[in-house]
């Protein structure tokens, strides 16, 4: 009997657009028949017609996403969730074979959450198998809420209390602050080594990324992409900036480049830098 995997896909029901769009571009790149989709909405109630196949769970008006996960996976009990944001688009094939890879390095080095975005750093790396390193506690952005495959446990444990997804990275961006975290790794959080997934993230404060818009458009010609508006040229130079730089820029410099940025571009700035 081949094993099935679960993903979930929390979401705001004012994305849902994106959401069809991110599922369009998943089913083409993911074989669809190995897994139990769900979609848990938040927001308004949304009344649509929703993709077929996938299994949906409403939460309330001002249900924040982490508890959408949080409802699902109590619904659909697995021992590891894959979860991505409506947004998190997987541009390219999935193997099976590194999925199962995957899954076994995380059972066997008992991973509570693993990133599915790898992420460069100036830190030693210790890698806990093949595909995946662990998280140095002083790693800034290494816990994102973005894309990445949970356990049951820490599901349960990490998203019982209505947390939002802003606060529960924020939680682990005070930990990397602490200098405290230096040269100490967490037991069961990890990262993956290479970009199995091709995620690439579409959306940017309702609207989107335009290279990430026109590399769609152009793979997936028959997809009709969401009509929303696109960042600016100049936002989204200092976004893309920012990604790339930050996660190895030490914490007293990155303090004085946030100050200095706020100058310039003050309203753009995510306080979370």
């Amino acid at each position: 009997m081949q094993e099935k995997y679960v993903i979930i896909v929390p979401t705001h029901s004012s994305y849902i657009d994106v959401c069809e769009n991110f599922i369009e571009v998943l089913h083409r790149n993911w074989n669809p028949e190995k897994y139990i989709c769900i979609l848990s909405i938040c927001g308004p109630q949304y009344k649509g017609k929703i993709s077929e196949g996938w299994n949906v769970v409403y939460n309330g008006e001002n249900t924040p996403l982490p508890t959408c996960v949080y409802n699902a996976a109590s619904l659909y009990p697995s021992d590891y969730y894959f979860v991505f944001l409506g947004d998190a688009f997987i541009d390219g094939k999935v193997s099976d074979s590194y999925i199962s890879e995957l899954l076994n390095e995380l059972r066997n080095e008992k991973i509570g959450y693993c990133k599915l975005e790898p992420q460069g750093h100036w830190a030693k790396t210790k890698c806990a198998g093949k595909l995946i390193r662990y998280i140095q506690k002083s790693e800034r952005y290494a816990h994102s809420f973005v894309a990445y495959v949970a356990s049951g446990k820490f599901i349960r444990e990490e998203f019982c209390e209505n947390i939002t997804d802003r606060e529960f990275e924020l939680k682990y961006l005070e930990i990397a602050n602490d200098p405290k975290s230096k040269n100490s790794f967490f037991d069961d959080r990890v990262i993956v080594l290479r970009n199995e997934f091709s995620i690439t993230a579409g959306i940017e404060k309702g609207m989107w990324d335009r290279g990430v818009l026109n590399r769609l458009k152009k793979r997936y010609p028959d997809v009709t992409f969401a009509e929303r508006d696109k960042v600016g040229i100049a936002q989204q130079l200092y976004m893309k900036a920012r990604l790339r730089l930050l996660p190895f820029v030490p914490n007293g410099l990155r303090r004085v480049i946030k100050s200095k940025m706020m100058r310039c571009f003050g309203k753009w700035m995510d306080t979370k830098i």
